[in-house]
């Protein structure tokens, strides 16, 4: 299965501006989800970074494929 890089970027980038909408409604006070959210913002915003270059993991740490693209 060949997987189109333009589209694995864009699709990362739509899940990772969702996720942050959702962070930025902390003023319900479920501070729990606020940080969730958050996190899954940033862990797709490093996948549309990492896509440019190839296929992200499934890893929810993502510093060390960072670090193995920008050596």
């Amino acid at each position: 299965m060949k997987i189109d890089p333009k589209e694995e970027v864009d699709y990362r980038i739509k899940l990772a501006k969702q996720y942050l909408k959702s962070a930025e409604a902390f003023n319900r006070k479920d501070y729990r989800a606020t940080v969730a959210e958050s996190q899954l913002a940033v862990e797709n915003f490093a996948k549309a970074v990492i896509a440019f270059f190839r296929i992200p993991s499934w890893s929810h740490n993502l510093a060390p494929e960072l670090k193995e693209l920008f050596k």
